[in-house]
């Protein structure tokens, strides 16, 4: 305790006083808190050493026991917060991140500012650490701006349809309240958009449709994609370490850039899934093509889980025998002979399954195609 105090009086005192901090606030439960290791994903090949760097992990652990630190002394348990950061420096000076993150908690009965008591309310906890690391910044001279909160978080709100059905009502009063008790009513809000092609939570739908929909609604807010070049640690719930990365790199260019993603895939290294004309399982189809055809890019399968592709000198692509969608869930198939697009789009219905006829016929012998999904009622 002593010598984290001792630490960040040190920090400190070392930063020029009178400078305007640009702070950026990170949120959610275990993905946020990561997994990753800045010795092996995160090391900035230009030696930045600028970023100030607060986080708190798990309820009631208080600001003083974590204190200001550079960013490159935080070495354990990344998420994306690294990654977005890096990638912000540059074109935003003064970056300071504050990090609160506590495993398996639902914003329905965790997050939220009015959550039920079924668990531990970590709202208030939340604002206090957030505001205690912005006096301690202000009380050595220099100024706060905060500029935008990166939330990932959802698995635990998808585990069951209370939850799920109130994600929508929930995050937007969310963010209202942080804007309002912050003081910070311009403040940017990013979300991650919850995974669909390997999660394992029964309303993953509902969570992710609730996610796009409100950052489509709410001013100044936005979504990153969460599914392409991305995967888990063996789980299905948990981001590699790679993943993570790419991830953060997505939001900090959707604040950028006003809401655009560049960074399709990522270039990480170690889950091998990351790089997407790796082959991990090895059976003969890269990561890529796993990941359009909605396989197991972990698993030697050799077969899409539900697309049938023919290839020749054009490409028919249909639905996979026995395939079916939930009655409140539609589905689309998008395709296009470029990953960069553009993309057409083909609305599936009932009959589609039914037949098993091709869906459509594209002349060339490179198609990508993915079904998305959308939930129709709640």
């Amino acid at each position: 305790m002593k010598a984290s105090l001792l630490l960040a009086c040190v920090l400190m005192t070392s930063v020029v006083a009178g400078e305007t901090y640009n702070l950026f606030l990170a949120a959610g439960q275990s993905n946020m808190t990561g997994t990753g290791r800045a010795t092996f994903f995160y090391v900035d090949p230009n030696g930045v050493d600028d970023i100030l760097f607060t986080k708190n992990e798990g309820w009631g652990r208080r600001f003083q026991e974590r204190g200001w630190v550079w960013l490159s002394e935080t070495r354990t348990r990344i998420g994306p917060e690294h990654a977005f950061a890096r990638t912000v420096y540059g074109d935003v000076p003064n970056v300071a991140i504050a990090k609160y993150s506590v495993n398996a908690r639902s914003l329905q009965d965790s997050f939220r500012k009015d959550a039920d008591s079924r668990e531990v309310r970590l709202y208030a906890d939340m604002i206090d650490f957030w505001q205690h690391a912005i006096y301690q910044l202000e009380a050595q001279g220099h100024e706060v701006n905060i500029r935008a909160l990166i939330w990932l978080q959802g698995t635990a709100d998808s585990r069951d349809s209370r939850r799920a059905r109130r994600y929508s009502i929930n995050l937007e009063k969310f963010v209202t309240d942080i804007r309002a008790d912050l003081n910070a009513p311009e403040m940017t809000f990013i979300t991650g958009r919850h995974p669909a092609y390997w999660c394992s939570q029964p309303e993953f739908r509902t969570v992710r449709k609730a996610q796009v929909d409100v950052a489509d609604s709410e001013p100044n807010a936005y979504w990153v994609d969460c599914d392409l070049g991305t995967w888990h640690r063996g789980d299905r719930v948990h981001y590699t370490n790679d993943s993570l990365e790419l991830i953060g790199v997505r939001m900090a260019e959707a604040y950028l850039y006003n809401g655009k993603t560049y960074s399709r895939f990522s270039a990480g290294a170690g889950s091998g899934i990351g790089d997407m004309s790796n082959d991990r399982d090895f059976d003969g189809r890269s990561n890529l093509v796993e990941y359009v055809d909605d396989s197991d890019p972990t698993t030697a399968d050799g077969a899409s889980s539900n697309l049938v592709f023919e290839v020749g000198e054009t490409t028919r692509i249909k639905l996979r025998d026995g395939f079916s969608m939930p009655a409140d869930v539609e589905a689309t198939l998008y395709y296009s002979t470029d990953l960069e697009g553009p993309w057409k789009s083909i609305q599936i219905d009932e009959s589609d399954f039914e037949s098993g006829d091709w869906l459509v016929t594209v002349d060339s012998k490179q198609v990508f195609a993915r079904l998305g999904y959308a939930v129709t009622s709640h």
